[in-house]
């Protein structure tokens, strides 16, 4: 059964114990696999190297779930105009474990307010994920999130 979770700060969610999947056991405790997470919040803004304003704008579910898992995301320039043609994609990796998704990137349609959809991936266990943003040209930002369920 799915959970419908509201925005919270994770740190009131626990990872706890081990899980058997893919034939190998994998801890999903705080301690070890969430220790580096960030705090989700909807809106969270983070700047590339180059200056690109990366926000969060919406997920489903949220915070992000085992399961699929959709994405809304802004691109601004500094000076907070939309940038719509870019050609963002988002990388989910779980540096625990030492792998990614199938496919390992996932595109964005955007439109010309410099929204882009990034829909649907599916996260195929909890723990800590790295989430990374590329908005083009591998200017990109990073997204430490713990995934439950």
């Amino acid at each position: 059964m799915r959970f419908a979770v509201g925005i919270a700060l994770l740190a009131g969610f626990g990872c706890t114990g081990t899980e058997e999947l893919d034939g190998h056991t994998h801890s999903t405790d705080d301690e070890s696999d969430c220790a580096s997470a960030e705090d989700f919040v909807v809106g969270l803004q983070k700047s590339t190297p180059a200056g690109v304003v990366v926000t969060l704008i919406d997920a489903t579910p949220a915070p992000p779930y085992r399961g699929v898992n959709a994405w809304t995301i802004g691109l601004t320039d500094s000076g907070a105009a939309p940038i719509p043609d870019a050609t963002l994609t988002v990388t989910p990796w779980m540096p625990l474990h030492n792998h990614g998704l199938v496919p390992p990137d996932y595109t964005g349609t955007g439109n010309a307010a410099g929204v882009y959809i990034v829909a649907p991936f599916e996260l195929t266990m909890p723990g800590q994920w790295e989430f990374t943003v590329d908005a083009g040209d591998g200017d990109s930002v990073k997204y430490i999130f713990c995934v439950e369920g």
